[in-house]
């Protein structure tokens, strides 16, 4: 019998059961593809994340994060997780503030930084991919059968609906209100159509109107594959703080702060800050910020087959 123990935090969190709940395996080692498959598949959160030593020399560690149904590259609430809970068991000193570490992922190395305040892990800031904007949605009927609503709930003054990706593909889509936006259901076969199409597994689809006067935009995420809507998303986030940079929501010339709401629909609310610089008016560097809160540690046993 081989036995790990792994630790449960909402992430993205004000206070606990909000955010969106991960599970962490800080000692992963000796687990297989499919043993990580299965596990994850059976806590049957949005994602869990496990932790390896790295092979390359510039990173302080591997993680690799698996949905209940395959492994992904890159997700942003387990970043902000894993490391919160790595920070917490003191697998790194914290003698700067922030401190940073690397992570390897599936999308190359990236950087985590880890806030304190008066001792305490304050907050967890993730830098991301390059923005890349890839196809504007042209089948904007298909996409509206997805999110069960109308083409004319879409905000197309606005902007068109976009792939945008800081690491993992998204499809931002603007709507009118947040009446609208709590309004949207999932149609899986039609947003299957849209996402195989454009190269995505999730739409993201925002108001900016939201419920707290700090908000920027509120944000509702889909699966593209499974019936199935994430409470904080912080891969989705960022790209949709540079959506919103590209298209002229910015604070400043060179860089912006966004606070993205998401969960409150689904009686977890979240908070994701982004930070977006844009020199000349193009995003360029994406940073993605949360708070977390520890929930609970357990040991899974596995038989051996």
């Amino acid at each position: 019998m081989r036995k790990y123990k792994f630790y449960q935090v909402d992430v993205f969190a004000e206070k606990q059961f909000g955010g969106n709940p991960l599970a962490v395996f800080p000692d992963a080692e000796g687990l297989s593809d499919s043993e990580m498959q299965v596990i994850a598949f059976e806590l049957n959160l949005s994602e869990t994340a496990f932790v390896f030593k790295s092979a390359k020399p510039e990173a302080n560690h591997q993680v690799r994060i698996f949905t209940p149904v395959m492994e992904i590259p890159f997700a942003g609430h387990p970043t902000i997780g894993t490391h919160y809970i790595l920070a917490r068991l003191k697998r790194f000193p914290l003698k700067q503030n922030p401190t940073r570490v690397m992570q390897e992922v599936g999308v190359g190395i990236l950087p985590v930084d880890i806030y304190t305040e008066h001792g305490e892990i304050a907050k967890i800031t993730m830098t991301q991919a390059e923005p890349k904007f890839l196809d504007p949605i042209e089948d904007l009927q298909c996409l509206a059968d997805g999110l069960c609503c109308d083409v004319d709930d879409l905000n197309l003054e606005f902007a068109r609906p976009q792939v945008v990706s800081t690491g993992l593909p998204c499809m931002i889509v603007p709507v009118k209100s947040l009446t609208v936006l709590g309004k949207l259901g999932l149609e899986v076969r039609s947003l299957r159509t849209v996402c195989e199409r454009h190269g995505c597994e999730m739409a993201y689809a925002f108001s900016l109107e939201t419920y707290r006067a700090a908000g920027t935009a509120h944000a509702r995420f889909f699966s593209g594959h499974l019936l199935f809507e994430d409470p904080a998303t912080g891969s989705a986030a960022g790209a949709l703080g540079a959506f919103l940079a590209k298209n002229n929501v910015r604070d400043s010339e060179d860089a912006s702060n966004f606070v993205i709401e998401q969960g409150d629909f689904l009686g977890r609310p979240s908070r994701i800050d982004v930070l977006v610089e844009h020199p000349g008016g193009e995003p360029k560097r994406v940073e993605v910020s949360g708070k977390c809160r520890f929930v609970f540690e357990a040991e899974l046993w596995l038989e051996e087959n």
